[in-house]
């Protein structure tokens, strides 16, 4: 956990070719900040790539239904926590999100194919 921006990071020519039509990732705030992300660099880099990203679970005590990174962030922060049934640390808030590709061009091929 909290290694998706690597994963969005090496499929750079997937998203550039316009090959991805929708990704679903999990944001936590905590986890991706053991391994020096952001919040901030993961969803900038899925919109940097033609997606727009919403929260998934709205049932849960951290929701942002817009659609700007500074805002997401601003609901999610990366405070942890000790969890009532494991002892270690979890963030507080974290959430998956559906990314669709607002540029609907699908014209490309899977890079190396």
């Amino acid at each position: 956990q909290g290694y998706e921006y690597f994963v969005f990071e090496g499929a750079r020519n997937l998203f550039k070719n316009h090959v991805v039509r929708q990704v679903i990732a999990e944001v936590d705030p905590y986890s991706m900040s053991t391994n020096n992300i952001t919040v901030h660099d993961l969803l900038g880099a899925l919109q940097e790539n033609g997606m727009m990203c919403f929260q998934v679970r709205t049932e849960n005590k951290c929701v942002f239904l817009g659609e700007s990174v500074e805002g997401f962030m601003k609901v999610f922060n990366v405070t942890p926590t000790r969890h009532k049934w494991y002892n270690e640390m979890w963030g507080e808030c974290w959430d998956d999100v559906l990314c669709v590709n607002i540029d609907k061009v699908y014209e490309g091929e899977i890079p190396g194919f």
